[in-house]
């Protein structure tokens, strides 16, 4: 197993677009691959069908980060590429 993590702490650098992209590729090159949308704004988890851009997505990685401790595995969601899933986030992380 490997972790690869895009991170960077300003905004409009491509990073869901280079992880959801990265993702796919990796997918459909037959490895299996969570993407783990820690970002409140979401949009890793919309791009890969997953998230919601006016309201929250439950269960999320909300529940899992928060005092509800849901285990992730409950959260992870197929996605429409074989082999890629997604642990979406949403909105409500913003807050805390």
């Amino acid at each position: 197993m490997r972790i690869i993590a895009v991170t960077n702490q300003k905004g409009g650098t491509a990073k869901s677009t280079t992880a959801v992209n990265l993702a796919a590729a990796l997918a459909r090159a037959g490895q299996r691959v969570l993407v783990v949308d820690a970002d409140p704004q979401a949009h890793a988890s919309i791009w890969l069908g997953q998230g919601s851009e006016t309201g929250s997505v439950r269960p999320s990685l909300y529940e899992v980060l928060t005092a509800e401790a849901v285990p992730v595995s409950q959260v992870v969601r197929d996605t429409s590429v074989p082999g890629l899933a997604v642990a979406p986030c949403d909105l409500r992380l913003a807050s805390r």
